[in-house]
């Protein structure tokens, strides 16, 4: 009979739970990932512990019928309190998770029209949960209060000691006041490639600090897991009992690793001589601190490199001679000794205002005295993004003196973003004094060059006619020994027109006249025979080779193209030597007439190449060392073919010999 009333009754809600566990479970886990603190959680952490509840759940609210008397559950509503306390939930949020649960389980009995509703358990069923929310509430409490006052002892130890050194033993102290039932407790680091104990506190003397803890210890576990790992027999195990943080008799040990972000930066170890195991709460609280000590490592780790390299980068500022500033619109955050002196400033904070004051404070002036106005500083250009340089006038507040000054400055950006501008200030006043000084001796070295040539000319042109007149007597009277004499000075008083005329065009060229050129359609080929025929006179023992390929017509100045000509040719036999050939070439490209002369002497030094055009550059010539000339016959040959639009150059080897290049372009053709 008994068994009939049974059967007729409603189905059980024990086993409806068991039954719908995991729909249950996935309704609720939907719920809650609307509600703040859910939402960026793992599943498996989220879900936690829920499902051993619900088990719990249903073994008590079933006892009514297996007559087998239960407890409400209260171990897993304990352990969810600690672990939501620790990924940051609040009480609300905690007891919410309930309520929803509560609803998740009515809605879906509801929604299958389930008889478990009219089940005598259900009031079971909702003391169950109101005493799992008051067990929630009160182990969260109880842990948050225990958690907030082992910060706030790690908090003031950070906020009085910066460094990790003095740092690590302050915070065990803070361990060791909120964990009674840890016996040691010990700080481990990462050094490279080792892990290091930096701090222990309750291990006999000498402790462990300093130790390095081997690669099968119970430290580099917890590395490798990166999760904190729980032993519950530590000395039984040799391996771990010959850890440095394993003291003699330690039971329970529980590492907890130091990691920030994906870096493991060491492990925290608590171990205990009495029991073989921590209690949640003691672990979720151990975690808790070992995170913030975690922040607090990196933080002090970050702090020293920070205080490291403003000590290189002001080493370095006061290392260099030039004066630099580093800062933004309010103010000047870094200034070496050299840039306080040109200011006239004697400490850092007396240069520590804001631009427009410093602007009013330094004046600023173009070179020629006019006022650089404020938006054309470098210095304001760069903290509006750009790159200047500029050569000013300063005054110097203590001499009254200008200094002249080659500033520079240039964006500090953060991204596309400018926070500052750093500027470099050179003296250039004795380089500009320096400059003035040369300056000046190259216009009076100019002056006299031109009045010695000008003086110079107009005697010497009396003195070649009459010895061309003395010349022609001497030839008709047939006095060869002195027609000798005449025919030598004759020579020598040439060489002193070449000289003179060189100067001459040294002189325009360097007054920015220029040489006059009157082009006109010549043919090279001829300019160079005449050339070489007057050389060979000269020099009959050397042979002088004419070649040529091609169009040689183009459009120069015969006189000026027959100068560089005879240069180059004339070089080329006074730095060759005796017996070798001289070899003059011409060829035709499409846009110019190429002309070439070779000798086969020894190669010009590399370093003379570059300022082998340059005015007064002079070569010791071949075999006597003797020099020729006053060094303009390049120079000028160079301006002649520039003057030209066209270009000289030279390549010098050993095997090759020496080769000139001059292009004469086809104007006009």
């Amino acid at each position: 009979m008994g068994d009939m009333v049974a059967s007729d009754e409603p189905r059980r809600l024990a086993d409806f739970l068991r039954e719908h566990r995991d729909e249950i479970l996935a309704h609720w886990e939907q719920e809650v990932r609307k509600v703040g603190a859910a939402r960026h959680l793992d599943r498996p952490m989220l879900v936690d512990h829920l499902p051993e509840f619900i088990e719990e759940l249903a073994d008590y609210v079933g006892e009514l019928r297996t007559g087998h008397e239960v407890t409400p559950p209260e171990d897993q509503p304990q352990i969810h309190a600690l672990e939501r306390l620790e990924v940051g939930y609040d009480l609300a949020e905690v007891v919410n998770e309930y309520a929803i649960l509560r609803r998740c389980i009515t809605e879906l009995a509801s929604r299958t029209h389930t008889p478990a509703l009219r089940s005598a358990e259900l009031p079971r069923l909702h003391e169950a949960i109101d005493q799992a929310i008051a067990t929630s509430v009160v182990r969260y409490t109880v842990a948050r209060e225990r958690t907030l006052r082992a910060l706030d002892r790690i908090s003031s130890a950070a906020l009085v000691h910066h460094d990790v050194e003095s740092l690590l033993p302050r915070l065990l102290d803070a361990f060791l006041e909120t964990t009674a039932s840890a016996d040691t407790i010990a700080l481990t680091l990462r050094e490279d490639s080792t892990i290091r104990v930096r701090a222990a506190l309750g291990y006999p003397e000498p402790g462990p600090v300093g130790r390095e803890t081997p690669p099968d210890g119970f430290t580099m576990r917890v590395v490798r897991e990166a999760a904190p790992v729980m032993l519950r027999d530590a000395c039984s195990d040799p391996a771990i009992a010959r850890s440095p943080v394993c003291a003699p008799g330690t039971l329970a040990l529980y590492g907890v690793p130091l990691t920030m972000g994906a870096d493991v930066l060491g492990v925290a170890v608590m171990g205990s001589r009495s029991s073989h195991e921590f209690s949640q709460e003691d672990q979720s609280l151990f975690r808790t601190m070992a995170n913030r000590v975690a922040a607090l490592i990196a933080q002090a780790r970050l702090d020293a490199e920070v205080t490291r390299r403003a000590a290189e980068l002001e080493a370095v500022l006061a290392a260099i001679p030039e004066a630099i500033y580093v800062g933004d619109a309010t103010r000047i955050k870094h200034a070496n000794a050299a840039a306080l002196e040109m200011f006239g400033y004697r400490r850092l904070e007396d240069l520590n205002k804001d631009v427009a004051t410093l602007v009013e404070q330094i004046p600023t002036r173009y070179l020629d005295g006019t006022p650089v106005p404020a938006d054309e500083l470098v210095y304001i250009k760069a903290l509006q993004g750009e790159r200047a340089v500029r050569e000013v006038l300063v005054r110097h507040p203590a001499t009254g003196e200008d200094v002249a000054l080659r500033s520079s400055a240039a964006p500090v950006r953060l991204g596309d973003r400018v926070v500052g501008a750093v500027a470099v200030n050179i003296d250039i006043t004795a380089r500009l004094a320096e400059e003035a000084e040369l300056r000046a001796a190259l216009d009076f070295r100019d002056r006299i060059l031109g009045v010695l040539s000008h003086d110079v000319r107009n005697p010497l042109g009396v003195v070649l006619t009459s010895a061309g007149l003395l010349e022609r007597q001497l030839a008709a009277a047939g006095s060869d020994k002195q027609l000798t004499v005449v025919k030598r000075m004759i020579d020598n008083a040439r060489a002193i027109e070449r000289m003179v005329r060189d100067l001459v065009d040294y002189t325009r060229t360097r007054h920015g006249r220029g040489l006059p050129i009157f082009a006109v359609e010549a043919d090279l080929l001829q300019l160079c025979q005449q050339v070489i025929d007057g050389m060979q006179v000269l020099h009959p023992d050397r042979a002088l080779q004419l070649s040529s390929a091609g169009d040689t017509v183009t459009t120069v100045d015969p006189d000026r193209a027959t100068q560089v000509i005879a240069n180059l040719v004339g070089n080329a036999i006074l730095y060759s030597p005796a017996g070798s050939p001289v070899r003059v070439t011409l060829r035709n490209e499409e846009d110019a007439v190429v002309l070439e002369v070779n000798n086969q002497g020894a190669p010009l030094p590399p370093e003379t190449l570059p300022g082998i055009f340059e005015a007064f550059h002079r070569g010791a010539a071949d075999g006597g060392g003797r020099n020729a000339g006053l060094g303009l016959g390049l120079y000028i040959a160079s301006q002649i073919a520039e003057a030209h639009g066209g270009s000289i150059a030279v390549r010098s080897t050993a095997e090759e010999g020496t080769t000139f290049i001059v292009r004469w372009p086809r104007a006009g053709r």
